[in-house]
């Protein structure tokens, strides 16, 4: 699992993603690589991930659920290897 520790700023409608931590974060979601691939193209649902233990979260629950909702469609993301998921 190469998925590493990656945070998220949105401001003004625009998402920036950053390797690492974030010093004082919102919310933080802690999810293996290969769960976040399956969440992000539509083969997870959050709720679902969230209810089995796959996905954790802690800070902010009401802005975790508002990033699913701004994901709308799913986005494909491609493997090492390039290979799609």
């Amino acid at each position: 699992d190469n998925s590493g520790i990656w945070h998220s700023v949105v401001k003004n409608e625009t998402a920036t993603v950053v390797e690492g931590a974030h010093a004082s974060p919102t919310v933080t979601i802690k999810m293996t690589g290969e769960n976040y691939v399956k969440m992000v193209n539509g083969k997870l649902a959050g709720p679902m991930a969230f209810a089995t233990g796959k996905m954790k979260v802690v800070g902010n629950v009401m802005m975790a659920q508002k990033m699913q909702e701004s994901m709308g469609q799913p986005v494909i993301i491609d493997n090492d290897d390039g290979s799609s998921t």
